[in-house]
């Protein structure tokens, strides 16, 4: 009974050895590898399930940012074909046109005020703008025809004025989404960064850098196997023990 017990208690010794050098990331013992403190499998499914959910949440932020990149560059494409066709004014284009005739008008009325000449460096700049060489009559002249030209094309265009004015504001609404899309996708990279690290810190006690949850939770159930073995050859041992007593 004895020669028995130890040829089983040494076999059975030979398959834990060979067992635990196929566990991976451990190099320890196998009374080592008993008492390690791993997770509970509740544990390894909390965190399975959260780490995939953060992986969907970062992969749907991402494919909106695709979407949005894909319509902007759509956008930009038919603005840039509109230049090229001729491009069209804007109110703002209007505007600005307005301002600086009125601008002009302002330096028309100072200089007739004062009656002094064309010294003042913004009369200068005015007429450089418009008729360099020139002086402030015309220029102002020039002014009003650009002002009036711009306004009799926004007039005879209305209809590429508003198509333009529509694709500036989808593409405004478009880029907005997007900056909006990026914070989001930052602050869900940085939840799934901080998942992972907690993931991490669950075995931080065992010196293990674990693996993907699933996998992980495959190695604890060869670790909890092989602690099964360990103590039945412990039982084993004092089996053989009595029995050399005997």
């Amino acid at each position: 009974q004895r020669r028995d017990a130890e040829h089983n208690l040494q076999k059975l010794q030979d398959h834990a050895g060979v067992e635990l050098s196929k566990l991976p990331l451990f190099a320890g013992t196998l009374d080592e590898l008993e008492h390690l403190p791993v997770p509970t499998p509740e544990t390894i499914d909390r965190f399975e399930n959260e780490l995939v959910n953060a992986d969907k949440a970062v992969d749907r932020i991402e494919e909106r940012i695709g979407g949005l990149t894909t319509t902007i560059e759509g956008l930009e494409m038919h603005l840039d074909a509109l230049r090229l066709e001729q491009d069209v004014p804007t109110e703002d284009d209007l505007n600005n046109a307005r301002q600086h005739r009125d601008a002009g008008w302002e330096r028309v009325r100072q200089t007739l005020q004062r009656g002094s000449g064309i010294d003042d460096s913004a009369v200068v700049e005015f007429i450089d703008e418009f008729v360099p060489g020139g002086d402030l009559a015309e220029a102002f002249r020039v002014s009003i025809e650009a002002a009036d030209a711009i306004a009799d094309r926004l007039r005879r265009e209305a209809n590429r004025v508003a198509e333009k004015a529509k694709l500036m504001a989808d593409l405004q609404q478009a880029e907005r989404r997007l900056k909006e899309g990026q914070e989001k996708l930052q602050k869900a990279e940085q939840e799934r960064q901080a998942m992972q690290a907690e993931w991490r810190a669950q075995w931080t006690a065992i010196a293990i850098d674990p693996l993907l949850p699933r996998e992980m939770r495959s190695w604890r159930n060869q670790q909890q196997g092989l602690a099964g073995t360990a103590a039945e050859i412990r039982d084993r041992q004092t089996n053989l023990d009595r029995l050399s007593k005997q």
